[in-house]
């Protein structure tokens, strides 16, 4: 994998590896030295010369003209370089000198050579970070916590690897940082910092090559010290060994003698600290990390150049903030091997991965996200690698890779974030909300760019009627309410969609009404002849958090949470137990989900709920993060059971046999009850309001939320004489062979009682028909 050819001077050659152009560049070292030995050692006349590196013609090593984003933004923005051709910085450097050819080198394609550049050029970085890292004008960066704080945060959640390198920019304030090229400058930094890092780190300091700066080591580093550092360097992380062809005033590395921390000085800003640790937690190095700063910052009495809305200010505006950067190298072989599923993850927690030997992860925190943040942010990211390696290995679905399912939203007409201009062609699609729009396009003009408070958009909600075509005798809502807010934002659209499909106008108002001593008891089937079972069924969302189709991943964890946390609390020991959806890692007490067996005895049972596969619930934002969070929490007794996260936070079922329509609705209010109580003691409660009753994800729940079922074993009753009766007490049916399922049709703007009366006494006239079509056949 080493190409050779003659070098730039008589006698010389060049050597260049190839093998992988993702390789960590102490990997390619290691061949090429190992190569030279090998040729050392075959022929013992030859001598190798490292007192003059080689230098590569000027046209290899300038690199092509390239795109980086703030290149990007004044080639699309002229007005905004016509506002910056004047503007120079304290240290008198222009826009065309502070711009970088190399986004590899530096992301934001800015480097700035003292902290002037923020304001001078700040029309720029503020374009810079709005549109490529998610930080607008009016984002503020974080304060950073105490030390105290940062250990507590990771009490019980970090996560130990083989190796984590973690390290930290700084530049002083009030001095020029080294882009200025000021050599004295430089040396005087140098000089500040080695005096400040001998009393914080006890360890020795290594000017680079040629360097005359440091009097200590007035012509820089040996070949001994360069070997030195390179022992400390760990594969997967990069050299510790600044490289030589930088300038060399007042550049080096400080090593501890320990060999967990180093420094570059000099470099990009005025130091870079290293902190680097095997076997150990990716939390506790971050606070090993900050607490030498803090040491630094003590013994050198430094005041670091920093902003109340960037944080701390970098030669490359990208790096402002925390400044932080991981390295980690994590032990999944199998994740890997797999290419599509690495690519899905980076986009995900936005990291970047390489491979050597073992999977080389790297993250370099955003502004605006604290070291608290960056470090959650990367435990996440390496827990879900971890649960991925598991599923691998135990032939699991990998649903990240699906969209939809995974962290990408699915692809079709509509961007959940914002609705195009113009409203799509609607002509072929069967929705009620299409309907609604065709009618109406004006709607579309007046909420396309509405958001609600928690900036939840009329495009989430409506792109499951515009992904999906539907079908012509089949029409879905084709809407989904992101939040709560959505029913009063997009009122307009909604109460068209509420009053066609549930016959309820936007002047109504709903009646909740749970007392099961109003519940008729009709006497008939004793024997359970005809009624084999009576299943009620409900829905219920927290307040304050979106609803399931907008929920992002810390989210949905809250909401498992509290929810779990109340069911438990609701049956007491030994009354039933949560089981997360395999290869949820959200629960604590089962990391990995239900085990197989469960998920079989579940299935079995009825239990189970799966991912889903139409395209409207894909659409609506229901698989996202699948199956984070997800789970079915199961009685003791068999009796009931709940859903939490599948299409509302909350849903549950109670089943009786026969027709026990008292007992089983009994045991349903006694238990949303109990939840509701146990729900305000954690602050919360359940969205309802008095126009539309309990608020769902689909508005075809709206109301009590209420599905009563009721499964019948009929030979006789003709299905016109079936019709009939149902649709005298508003129910509708469904059959499959001898069995008729029947169930109500009305969930709002009538209470809970008055469903399931109207329900028992549909069935009791069923029955009673049932009987005489019997007795007369």
């Amino acid at each position: 994998g080493i190409l050779y050819a003659p070098g730039g001077e008589p006698d010389t050659w060049k050597f260049t590896c190839v093998e992988h152009p993702s390789m960590a560049s102490v990997d390619a070292v290691v061949r090429i030295v190992g190569l030279l030995r090998e040729i050392l050692a075959t022929e013992d006349q030859l001598e190798f010369d490292n007192r003059k590196p080689w230098v590569p013609p000027v046209e290899v090593i300038s690199p092509p003209a390239a795109e980086t984003p703030a290149s990007k933004i004044l080639a699309a923005k002229t007005e905004l370089k016509a506002q910056l051709v004047d503007a120079k910085s304290a240290a008198g450097k222009a826009i065309s000198e502070v711009l970088s050819s190399s986004s590899a080198v530096t992301p934001s394609g800015l480097l700035f050579s003292d902290d002037s550049c923020y304001d001078v050029f700040s029309p720029l970085v503020e374009e810079v970070l709005a549109s490529e890292y998610d930080f607008p004008a009016s984002a503020q960066h974080p304060v950073e916590a105490s030390l105290d704080q940062v250990g507590a945060a990771f009490v019980g959640v970090d996560v130990e690897v083989p190796f984590v390198r973690v390290d930290l920019r700084r530049n002083i304030a009030g001095k020029a940082w080294p882009q200025a090229g000021d050599g004295g400058a430089a040396a005087e930094i140098e000089k500040v910092l080695t005096s400040a890092l001998g009393m914080a780190i006890p360890g020795e300091y290594f000017p680079v090559a040629g360097s005359t700066t440091f009097s200590e080591k007035a012509t820089g580093m040996t070949p001994d010290d360069a070997s030195k550092i390179r022992k400390t360097t760990h594969s997967v992380a990069g050299d510790l060994l600044m490289n030589e062809a930088d300038p060399k005033g007042g550049r080096g590395v400080y090593l501890s003698h320990a060999g967990d921390h180093a420094a570059w000085l000099n470099h990009e800003d005025h130091f870079r600290l290293f902190s680097q640790t095997t076997n150990s937690g990716v939390g506790a190095t971050v606070l090993k990390l900050l607490a030498t700063l803090q040491k630094l910052k003590a013994a050198g009495q430094l005041t670091f150049s920093e902003s109340k809305r960037l944080g701390a200010l970098t030669t490359d505006p990208a790096q402002a903030g925390t400044a932080l950067t991981f390295a980690l190298e994590l032990q999944c072989p199998l994740v890997l091997k797999n290419d599509k599923l690495l690519a899905a993850m980076a986009s995900s927690y936005r990291v970047k991965f390489d491979s050597v030997v073992s999977l080389v992860m790297t993250y370099s925190a955003p502004c605006g996200q604290s070291a608290i943040g960056a470090t959650r942010h990367v435990l996440r990211a390496i827990k879900q690698l971890q649960s991925l390696e598991r599923r691998l290995a135990r032939g699991g679905s990998i649903f990240e890779l699906e969209d939809g399912l995974g962290d990408r939203p699915l692809e079709g007409l509509l961007d959940p974030l914002a609705c195009p201009e113009k409203l799509p062609d609607l002509s072929n699609h069967h929705s009620d909300v299409a309907e609604a729009l065709r009618a109406n396009p004006q709607l579309y003009d007046q909420l396309r760019s509405a958001r609600t408070a928690s900036g939840a958009t009329l495009a989430r909600c409506i792109k499951p009627g515009l992904d999906s075509e539907g079908h012509a005798h089949l029409p879905v809502a084709g809407i989904v309410a992101a939040d709560e807010s959505c029913f009063t934002v997009f009122a307009p659209l909604f109460d068209v969609i509420i009053n066609k499909r549930l016959q309820h106008p936007p002047d109504a108002t709903h009646q909740t009404d749970i007392s099961p001593e109003k519940i008729a008891m009709e006497l008939f089937d004793i024997d359970g002849k005809y009624v084999k079972e009576v299943t009620y069924r409900t829905g219920r969302n927290l307040r304050g958090l979106p609803l399931a189709s907008a929920l992002d991943v810390l989210q949905r964890r809250e909401v498992e949470r509290v929810l779990v946390k109340s069911l438990l609390t609701v049956v007491g020991d030994g009354g039933g137990d949560y089981y997360p959806l395999r290869d949820s890692s959200s629960y604590a007490p089962k990391p990995e989900g239900m085990t197989q067996e469960e998920e079989e005895k579940l299935t079995k049972s009825g239990a189970l709920f799966l991912e889903p596969d139409s395209k409207v619930a894909l659409a609506a934002g229901l698989g996202r993060h699948w199956p984070d969070a997800r789970g079915v929490f199961v009685s003791a007794t068999r009796t009931w059971h709940a859903w939490v996260n599948e299409e509302d936070h909350l849903r549950i079922m109670v089943k009786e046999p026969g027709n026990a329509f008292k007992a089983a609705f009994e045991r349903l209010t006694e238990l949303l009850r109990a939840l509701e109580s146990h729900v305000k003691e954690a602050d919360c409660e359940f969205m309802h309001n008095d126009h539309l009753g309990y608020l769902t994800t689909d508005v075809s729940n709206l109301g009590t939320g209420l599905r009563v079922t009721a499964t019948l074993a009929l030979k006789h009753l003709a299905a016109d004489d079936l019709e009939a009766i149902c649709q005298s007490h508003e129910l509708v049916f469904s059959r499959a062979g001898e069995e008729t399922v029947v169930r109500n049709r009305r969930v709002i703007g009538k209470s809970e009682v008055i469903i399931v009366n109207s329900m028992v006494k549909g069935v009791a006239e069923i029955v009673k028909r049932e009987r005489e079509c019997a007795e007369a056949a």
